[in-house]
């Protein structure tokens, strides 16, 4: 069978996830890079052998060797650029999140419709091996009922700057970038129910974590002085099933180390999935800690997306249903949409405002 002929879209820090993964997947061949700016352009060009390079988007969409795009682009950018592609008869591999907005993603769903091309959302959480082990658990009713799960992305000085911290290019700061994450992976281990009102919260409080000294963090390729988003967000999701979710995510404050925690509560047990997996439940009448000795214990960054990558192969070649599909991604967005509404006129706001 022909491998799948890739172009990557933006050449940020996430770009050289991707290629790697798209190197290890066997169904793919990267032959085509694209980017703005010519200079970045070049220099990954030559770092990794690729001869045929874009600095036009539209340029590139004509070349029809080219069966599928990367989406690695700012946020602003995801939803055109993908919406570009379909009627330019590609198929789009897009990182997180899907849009700006809930109605940018549904118009993505509607051209994908429209054009039946896929479009597969770059959720690497839904491809880790520790994660889809709890996943299973869930689905073989092990925690009975999930009715409240607890979860967060915290970062003491993880500011990643550039147009992550620029509104009119990222679409907002912390809840955005690090919630499409959490959330997503919260509701597919609740078993995906439906979200019908939300209440968010947002600060930005820190005066004293611009300039701090040496301290190495991640920083994004592009450059930028606006810093027009919020750091830190609290979200909580009521869904239709009686269940709700609350969400902690921040990009700065004032904690003694970053974290990513998220525990699930059912009707016979529960689970503290992050940092370490330990299960609480009851047996013979006793409440009990159970540890599982298990080899995929710790997230596994490039392994996730690897992982997507090889999903993405099977769902073009053999017609395998797509993990997410595009209704889950519109169904995140509408939750985000939602949470930013929330935080603006300070209510409740139900889902149903952006169907």
């Amino acid at each position: 069978m022909k491998p799948i002929q890739i172009a990557i879209v933006g050449l940020g820090t996430i770009s050289e996830r991707l290629y790697d993964a798209v190197c290890a997947c066997e169904g793919m061949q990267l032959i085509a890079i694209c980017h703005r700016n010519a200079e970045r352009l070049a220099q990954v060009s030559a770092q990794w052998g690729i001869e045929r390079t874009f600095t036009d988007y539209a340029a590139l969409l004509r070349e029809p060797a080219i069966d599928t795009v990367i989406l690695a682009t700012p946020n602003h950018l995801h939803a055109p650029m993908t919406i570009e592609a379909l009627n330019a008869g590609k198929n789009v591999f897009c990182e997180k999140p899907p849009a700006i907005s809930a109605e940018e993603a549904q118009q993505v769903q509607a051209c994908a419709k429209q054009t039946g091309k896929l479009v597969m959302y770059g959720f690497m959480f839904r491809f880790s091996e520790k994660h889809n082990l709890i996943k299973r658990l869930c689905d073989e009713g092990m925690f009975g009922d999930i009715y409240y799960a607890k979860a967060g992305i915290i970062r003491r000085y993880g500011d990643p700057r550039g147009w992550f911290s620029d509104k009119s290019r990222s679409g907002g700061g912390s809840l955005i970038d690090l919630g499409s994450h959490i959330i997503d992976l919260s509701v597919r281990l609740m078993g995906d129910p439906e979200p019908v009102s939300v209440f968010s919260r947002s600060f930005r409080n820190t005066e004293n974590l611009n300039s701090i000294r040496a301290t190495e963090h991640y920083q994004a390729h592009s450059e930028g002085t606006v810093n027009d988003v919020e750091e830190h967000d609290v979200v909580l999701v009521n869904f239709a099933n009686g269940a709700c979710l609350v969400a902690e995510t921040s990009t700065k404050s004032h904690i003694k180390e970053e974290q990513m925690y998220l525990e699930l509560l059912g009707s016979r047990g529960g689970v503290t999935v992050d940092p370490e997996i330990e299960i609480h439940t009851v047996q013979h009448d006793l409440l009990v800690d159970i540890k599982p000795q298990i080899n995929c214990s710790r997230f596994d960054y490039q392994g996730a997306i690897n992982a997507e990558m090889r999903h993405f192969a099977d769902c073009l070649q053999n017609g395998a249903t797509c993990i997410p599909s595009i209704g889950e991604g519109v169904k995140l967005m509408k939750i985000i949409s939602a949470a930013y509404r929330s935080q603006a006129e300070m209510r409740l706001v139900r889902v149903n405002e952006f169907a």
